[in-house]
């Protein structure tokens, strides 16, 4: 070919050159202007995955929570050898015998017990806080997953431009918008959960726990003592002492064939059957797991509620 055809052929092939180059740009734009146009999923769709995680997330904290109680009640039972000793000994023992003395208190042996329950094994009060601490320690372990989901769904929603208004707004601000929101629902719904994270709270919650423990157990008026139970709060576990002391003086009472050993191991059953009462119920008695898992259901309802109308102002 001579130079003057190459020059000719290479003149004749630019305008198509040009022309691929252009179509090939236009559908980059149409397929970039199709991929900017796809629409976000709904708010709803892309917040009700985190609502499940902090649902199942409060589920897992609450066994948890438990393990403090266990280790309590299970310290105590490492006790009981300790007590049985004091219990079967000879100050036990005279304090029978002085009770039934005419014109004494007549008291002095069921005191002695008590003293001797409480110095070994654990005071009423003592118990209450191990309670309140797996009731108070749940609703801490709610909020710092509620405030984990909140970030979760911030960042979520941050790969959607349509959502990017929830995505853009202050952390501190978003929490605080559903706080407000979580309120706003509580007061809808008329639910009784507007301070439940006080100590008020927490105290009717253990409260009502322990009374219901104390009347499965069977309430023994006459070892209670004046003083126990000053107030409904720690009725229950006052109560509950009361009882256990009331039938260690009847085990007492037959220490000549009730060993150490012996008197150790029904106070063990005894504290299992308090810890089991306390943290799992009965027929009659609403556990302390059972109470928390329907606060936490209805947390749960409060949760998506407020979220749902954060969302659904965007």
């Amino acid at each position: 070919m001579t130079t003057r055809g190459r020059r000719l052929l290479m003149v004749l092939a630019v305008p198509v050159v040009v022309a691929a180059v252009a179509t090939r740009g236009a559908w980059e734009l149409r397929d970039d202007a199709s991929a900017t146009s796809t629409p976000a999923p709904p708010a709803r769709d892309v917040v009700q995955p985190h609502l499940a995680w902090a649902e199942q997330e409060c589920d897992r904290a609450l066994g948890e929570q438990f393990a403090d109680l266990h280790a309590f009640f299970s310290d105590a039972r490492q006790n009981t050898r300790a007590f049985a000793a004091d219990a079967l000994g000879w100050s036990s023992k005279w304090r029978v015998v002085a009770d039934h003395v005419p014109f004494t208190q007549g008291d002095r042996h069921e005191q002695f017990i008590r003293e001797r329950f409480e110095m070994h094994l654990f005071r009423p009060d003592q118990v209450e806080a191990a309670i309140k601490r797996v009731v108070a320690g749940y609703f801490r372990e709610i909020a710092s997953i509620e405030n984990a989901m909140l970030v979760r769904i911030q960042t979520d929603m941050a790969d959607f431009p349509a959502l990017a208004p929830i995505a853009a707004i202050d952390p501190q601000a978003f929490e605080q918008r559903y706080r407000e929101a979580v309120q706003h629902a509580i007061s809808a719904a008329r639910i009784d959960l507007a301070s439940a994270a006080s100590l008020e709270f927490v105290s009717l919650i253990v409260g009502e726990v322990l009374t219901q423990v104390a009347v499965e157990l069977g309430v023994s008026a006459g070892i209670l003592g004046v003083g126990t139970a000053l107030s409904w709060q720690t009725l229950g576990i006052g109560a509950v002492v009361g009882i256990i002391v009331d039938a260690l003086v009847s085990w007492v009472w037959n220490w000549y064939a009730d060993p150490a050993g012996q008197l150790a191991a029904r106070l063990n059953a005894k504290l299992a059957d308090i810890e089991r009462l306390i943290v799992e119920g009965s027929a009659q008695v609403t556990g302390l797991r059972s109470r928390l898992q329907a606060l936490a259901r209805e947390r749960a309802r409060l949760r998506e509620t407020a979220i749902l109308q954060i969302v659904g102002t965007h």
